[in-house]
């Protein structure tokens, strides 16, 4: 059975666009079929309504199915061209606090990235290698940012956020902590690859504040003549979890 939306639900739906009123409401939106059914797999509980274009079909006895109007649909999706399904969502769960032990593996402290896509391209790396959670500085940007939650391609369904200071993280052992810099050791050449890796913002790296809590410095070597300048974030983050990664 399919329902129609109210003037509420579409205003609150379209509010959603704004971190503001994402927070306000503990609501986000996930848009297209793939990550609606991996929602609807997954995470069923997090999904509040369904809405899809009249001319479209969909059923499930998991959640409520509103129609709209082609013209409605496209003043609610934050796709220029979106497919013709999208959810508004729950936030995830929480934990209250923050214990990570990484005596034998190894996970990312996200040091103030800004790019939502760049988060949400880690977000799916870090599923890739079977990274179950990551941190992040509470200056990081939002998990719930449409472009951070597309770009996740669902991984942020599998692989949980944290945001919370560095030292509030509670290890129950020792561990190593390092940070990535253009001057630091060859991941190569890293010998215990298991602990927490920083990586910095996009355009200033690690902030010193940060740094100065790491035990060694990390980068990624690069071809002897290469003129290129950096490397993406996401990129980094693939490439030292493919180094760090034990099959």
């Amino acid at each position: 059975m399919y329902y129609s939306l109210n003037q509420k639900q579409i205003k609150l739906i379209k509010s959603l666009h704004l971190k503001k009123y994402r927070q306000e409401h503990q609501l986000f939106l996930l848009e297209g079929e793939k990550l609606v059914n991996e929602a609807l797999r997954d995470k069923p509980e997090i999904i509040q309504w369904i809405i899809i274009k009249n001319d479209y079909s969909f059923s499930t006895k998991l959640s409520e199915v509103y129609t709209v109007s082609e013209k409605i649909f496209h003043s609610l999706t934050t796709l220029s061209s979106p497919e013709p399904i999208m959810s508004v969502c729950k936030f995830l769960a929480q934990q209250n606090s923050v214990i990570a032990d990484l005596t034998n593996t190894f996970s990312f402290y996200l040091d103030n990235i800004n790019d939502p896509g760049n988060l949400g391209t880690i977000i799916r790396v870090c599923d890739w290698f079977g990274i179950p959670q990551i941190f992040c500085s509470p200056n990081t940007v939002e998990l719930y940012n449409p472009k951070t939650i597309q770009a996740s391609k669902g991984s942020f369904l599998r692989v949980h956020l944290n945001y919370i200071e560095l030292e509030q993280i509670n290890f129950p052992h020792a561990i190593n902590l390092y940070a990535t810099d253009s001057f630091g050791t060859n991941i190569h050449s890293i010998k215990d690859k298991t602990g927490l890796i920083i990586l910095g913002n996009e355009s200033h790296g690690v902030s010193p504040k940060i740094k100065n809590k790491a035990h060694q410095n990390i980068t990624i070597p690069k071809y002897l003549n290469s003129k290129a300048e950096s490397l993406n974030v996401a990129m980094s983050a693939s490439i030292i979890a493919s180094e760090f990664f034990k099959v």
